[in-house]
């Protein structure tokens, strides 16, 4: 994908111990609620059950999730909200509310 699952997984380790980290992302949801192509890669990476809880300790994440409205309210930036779901059980805080558009 764009970003890269490994280097996605890798950012928890990337900082040397110097303090919290933040991840700023924008993503897009497609299809049926679906994960768009450009992430779909770390999306399933993101998905081991072999992950640690405590991978992105020490992380926090803004997010704006990017959804049409028109395919109801299950649907509707489910991509987003289902990777800040994800990112919190693998010990990530958000930083701030999640945005949706």
């Amino acid at each position: 994908d764009d970003y890269g699952a490994t280097n996605f997984l890798n950012f928890s380790r990337t900082n040397n111990g110097h303090g919290n980290k933040l991840i700023v992302m924008f993503v897009s949801t497609t299809g049926d609620g679906e994960q768009c192509d450009s992430i779909r890669d770390t999306w399933n990476a993101l998905l081991h059950k072999s992950l640690p809880a405590n991978l992105y300790q020490n992380t926090n994440f803004a997010l704006f999730c990017l959804g049409d409205r028109a395919y109801g309210p299950t649907a509707f930036c489910a991509a987003g909200r289902k990777l800040a779901a994800r990112l919190v059980q693998l010990g990530a805080t958000s930083y701030c509310d999640i945005g949706y558009g």
